[in-house]
């Protein structure tokens, strides 16, 4: 794949004078979507910092440390001659079995009752908990995933993050300053704000799970089958 050095070095140089606090957020943003490379680095960059500022904020940057170290991360890939590739990876899960042998079972069940428009419903529900069981199930391995392989985001390992380090001999870390350290404050909602909040939440919430539960059949047939995830991977030169 070809290399656009400059995309990447006005790429890099943009995301530098934020961290430095030199741009303001809505500023960074307006550098952000002034850059066009066919370069995939370049374009997974980009996408990666839409969620590091608000786009209408005229303010300096202020986040997390793991979010600083990802940038970090982010400035050593621009620097060096890496490239991506997508990656199409199916995740197959003892789920999936468990998914199959519920959905004969329902369909089983549904066969057995005369008043089949009534009750198919009903026996849908013991199933349809099962199958959002299932679903947090997989939820769980898929964060223990991303949490074991966070700290050296976008690399594979920490083997081909030293190998990449080398190869760029010029690059330097920016530190974060204490001041520009996100701190989490609790909004300062009202009482009917936050009531209104939790009502309208948990209408949305009921309508989910009562369709999930009375329409079981329907994500036991997708759970079925492996996920595909497509995932941008870093190729070392």
């Amino acid at each position: 794949m070809t290399i656009d050095r400059p995309a990447r070095n006005q790429t890099s140089d943009a995301l530098e004078r934020f961290l430095l606090g030199e741009t303001t957020e809505a500023s960074f943003d307006d550098e952000m979507m002034g850059i066009e490379s066919d370069d995939p680095v370049v374009d997974y960059v980009v996408d990666n910092v839409w969620f590091l500022y608000d786009d209408f904020a005229e303010r300096k940057v202020s986040m997390s440390k793991p979010l600083w170290g990802f940038c970090n991360l982010l400035l050593l890939l621009l620097q060096s001659d890496c490239t991506m590739e997508d990656e199409t990876i199916k995740h197959r899960h003892l789920s999936q079995i468990f998914a199959a042998l519920l959905l004969v079972a329902y369909a089983l069940c549904c066969l057995k009752v005369a008043d089949f428009s009534t009750a198919v419903f009903i026996i849908a529900m013991p199933f349809g908990a099962i199958s959002f069981l299932l679903s947090k199930w997989r939820q769980l391995l898929k964060t223990e995933t991303v949490n074991a392989s966070i700290e050296y985001e976008p690399f594979e390992s920490w083997s081909q993050l030293l190998a990449v380090r080398r190869s760029v001999p010029d690059f330097k870390k920016i530190p974060q300053p204490e001041s520009r350290t996100a701190e989490y404050v609790e909004a300062n909602f009202s009482f009917l704000e936050r009531f209104f909040n939790f009502l309208r939440n948990g209408v949305w919430a009921f309508a989910w799970y009562f369709l999930w539960a009375t329409l079981a059949f329907i994500p036991l047939f997708f759970q079925m089958f492996p996920v595909k995830e497509t995932k941008s991977r870093v190729v070392a030169p």
